[in-house]
């Protein structure tokens, strides 16, 4: 064997090593099992692989390892099925799981997966763990830096289950805050237990007229340069105060060029999967009847990540579960058919209040509670 051979060999087998100690560190973090609402995959679609070889020169692997742990299943793309599906991909969810189905523009399945692996970069004194770069401008995901995120991630669960209050303040970065802290209304979750129902539904609210105004190319439009800290959204300073300097594009598309041109399919992508997210027990409890016209049952409760029992969290979490969400599908359908019709968010505001949204006449404050 020659001594290039045996080093490309050693390379290889370092790198396996690596990513079964991955691995194994998620099988042994499982003690507290729980996957955010459905499933999906790290593995970008063909489109977004070819878009980023073209642009920035990135080539994505193409096996990562199965990780498993705190509120995350990097498995079987049940997200991205169910926005398939949204998109007229007809058969059934399991006929949808294919990534390189193309019902969805690639962009849109980026903007659904953002919500559970927001790409960041570290601030000063941030991202001092194995696998990270040194440079504070390195962007970091699950796909491009997979063992700096697990490291990072493993490290913020373990200070949010130590005291949830940790992230609820709007400091951290964005995988700490929008998981553990202040940002959990992107998964349609209260920051914290007695959160009443009607708070977490305004910042629900605030972030879908957001989207949909970043999408929508109207007269409210949203552009891609709006500084974070200038966007015309009430409560929007909540979370992204004034002095914040990033764009809106940046928000979204952080070291990842080649997904700046579909930022409306992001924001919409977005959207998506917060409302996804509100039809899985572990968020999101729901109970009686439809109001006219409406195929979602009123919000009894939202439910908080921290102190939840994780291994009730995951079980429904599954394809299994993403199966009788038929409701769902023609929930997500209405909007998708709303964005087509080009609909202003003053059109479409009030189905998301009055019919997604809609809260119980008796709903009570946020729990720790998981519902079927």
């Amino acid at each position: 064997m020659s001594g290039a051979l045996a080093k490309c060999r050693a390379r290889r087998a370092a790198t396996a090593g690596r990513l079964v100690g991955i691995a194994a560190g998620a099988v042994l973090f499982l003690g507290t099992p729980a996957a955010q609402a459905f499933e999906l995959t790290p593995l970008p679609t063909r489109a977004e692989r070819r878009e980023a070889k073209k642009m920035s020169n990135i080539v994505f692997r193409l096996r990562y390892p199965l990780v498993e742990f705190a509120l995350h299943s990097f498995s079987t793309p049940v997200h991205e099925a169910i926005t398939q599906a949204a998109f007229d991909c007809d058969g059934g969810i399991d006929t949808c799981t294919d990534l390189d189905l193309d019902y969805a523009e690639s962009g849109v399945i980026a903007g659904v997966r953002w919500n559970d692996d927001p790409p960041f970069q570290f601030g000063d004194g941030q991202g001092r763990y194995t696998g990270c770069p040194n440079s504070r401008t390195s962007t970091i995901s699950f796909a491009l830096r997979t063992q700096c995120w697990y490291n990072h991630f493993k490290d913020v669960a373990a200070i949010a289950e130590a005291n949830p209050e940790a992230y609820t303040g709007g400091s951290g970065t964005m995988l700490a805050r929008s998981h553990f802290g202040d940002l959990q209304f992107l998964h349609a979750m209260a920051p914290r237990v007695g959160t009443p129902a009607q708070d977490t539904k305004a910042k629900i609210m605030m972030w879908a007229e957001f989207a949909w105004r970043v999408q929508s190319g109207g007269a409210d439009f949203i552009t891609a340069t709006t500084r974070t800290g200038a966007v015309a959204v009430a409560g929007f300073q909540d979370h992204f105060p004034k002095k914040e300097e990033r764009s809106v594009s940046d928000l979204f598309t952080v070291g990842r060029p080649w997904l700046r041109h579909q930022l409306d399919d992001i924001a919409f992508g977005s959207l998506l999967h917060m409302i996804e997210d509100s039809f899985a027990g572990g968020h999101v409890a729901r109970g009686g009847t439809p109001a006219a016209g409406c195929a979602a049952a009123p919000i009894v409760a939202f439910h908080t990540y921290a102190g939840q029992d994780k291994a009730a969290h995951k079980l429904h979490d599954g394809i299994d579960r993403a199966r009788t969400r038929t409701s769902l599908i023609e929930v997500l359908r209405e909007l998708v058919g709303r964005r087509d019709a080009k609909q202003s968010w003053s059109e479409v505001r009030p189905y998301l209040d009055e019919c997604v949204f809609r809260l119980a006449d008796d709903a009570v404050d946020a729990s720790t509670a998981i519902d079927d």
